[in-house]
């Protein structure tokens, strides 16, 4: 077999790392991707386009195959720093984002999601926070939905939107960085260890980012709740509970995917807003 091709490139190589101003905290943002041609420039732009300008922008790709690292290289003047490889999974790519990351913030947005162009603008007028999280906009085709947060279920389920969280370099480096063993709800894993160190958290009541869900399987869905069931009892959760929590998802999506099969739209929505209320 040949050797593993190695790409890398952004301004950092020129300009230099960026560090934190005064009054100005730097924010580092994350985009990890692999294959994401469809999405990709989306996100990008919704990084570069941010009404605050003081972002590092850092690109995480996994070896893709596509026209990913061609569209990376189209906009590499406003990438401090990217470099596509092989890697482990999400979380190994979440966690090389982190290592190579310099500023006060850093924030994870995906190749399938996209920031609103106020985000980091919001995320500056907390700085006292050691974590922040917000509301998420979900696109389902052309329908969308806005779920809250709702930081006081967290015990119970992963109600803190990941792409709406924005958490301190030092805290990470306090509760670790994400942990590789998780596959799927590595996310969860992270925000219970965040819960656990630290009360000073704000929850922001606008939408930080946006996400489509028409590419997610109930395959994935329950992988990841099964996870989750898994990452609570690691963390003290008793198993009785955690296994009730997961069959009552179950049942939950179950529901919702009947009603979106026979186009009941309004139910629907009535019931998600039910299910996000509970």
């Amino acid at each position: 077999m040949g050797e593993e091709i190695v790409y890398s490139g952004g301004t950092r190589v020129v300009d230099g790392i960026k560090k934190s101003q005064k009054n100005r905290p730097l924010i580092s943002i994350i985009t990890i991707v692999y294959n994401g041609e469809k999405h990709i420039e989306d996100t990008i732009k919704s990084v570069i386009n941010q009404t605050y300008d003081h972002i590092e922008y850092i690109i995480i790709d996994g070896g893709s195959t596509d026209k990913s690292i061609d569209i990376i290289k189209k906009y590499e003047d406003y990438i401090d720093y990217w470099i596509s490889e092989k890697d482990n999974g999400i979380s190994d790519a979440f966690n090389k984002g982190i290592r190579v990351a310099n500023g006060e913030w850093i924030g994870i947005i995906n190749a399938d999601d996209w920031y609103e162009s106020d985000s980091c603008e919001n995320i500056i007028k907390y700085s006292e926070y050691d974590f922040i999280f917000g509301s998420i906009r979900y696109w389902d085709g052309d329908r969308s939905y806005i779920d809250i947060a709702r930081p006081e279920m967290i015990y119970d389920d992963m109600r803190i939107n990941h792409p709406t969280l924005f958490v301190k370099r030092s805290l990470y480096q306090e509760v670790g960085l994400y942990d590789e063993k998780y596959k799927i709800a590595m996310d969860y894993d992270l925000v219970l260890r965040l819960f656990l160190s630290t009360q000073r958290y704000k929850n922001i009541d606008s939408v930080i980012s946006n996400m489509r869900v028409d590419g997610v399987s109930q395959k994935e869905w329950t992988r990841s709740k099964k996870e989750a069931r898994d990452i609570k009892i690691a963390h003290g959760i008793s198993r009785y509970e955690a296994n009730r929590y997961l069959i009552v998802l179950l049942l939950k999506r179950y529901i919702l995917r009947l009603l979106q099969r026979y186009n009941l739209h309004l139910i629907h929505k009535l019931y998600r807003v039910i299910w996000n209320r509970r």
